[in-house]
């Protein structure tokens, strides 16, 4: 019994990687990523607000891209983000806020421009 639950502790946390490695590939295969990619969707798109809850405003706009991808999914059915980290680039200027999200394939760098159009920037991790 030792043995069997020793076994399972040792490869459980490697399907969890294969987990995260095939997200990561099939998240890079649909978008072409080599490296990093650049994305972007309307607000429009959107329910939550950039400006007002920006934490929650970036997981969805991470998740648009993610929610047909069934190996970036969670038990929960949200994309795999653990952090997401806010700073106006220039204090006192609301426009100037910039994201950044951390998931289990990579990072995300999130900003709304003016135009209403949410950039991405996706870099993997290496």
């Amino acid at each position: 019994m030792k043995k069997l639950l020793l076994l399972f502790i040792l490869i459980f946390p490697i399907l969890g990687q294969n987990v995260l490695a095939d997200c990561q590939i099939d998240f890079m295969s649909k978008y072409d990523v080599m490296d990093s990619k650049a994305l972007s969707v309307h607000d429009n798109a959107l329910v939550g607000d950039f400006y007002e809850n920006s934490e929650s405003y970036v997981k969805e706009a991470i998740s648009y891209f993610v929610r047909d991808i069934r190996s970036c999914q969670n038990e929960k059915g949200s994309a795999l983000i653990s952090n997401v980290k806010c700073h106006e680039l220039i204090p006192g200027k609301v426009y100037s806020k910039n994201c950044i999200a951390e998931s289990e394939i990579g990072y995300f760098f999130v900003s709304l421009d003016m135009l209403d159009n949410v950039n991405i920037i996706f870099n993997r991790w290496d």
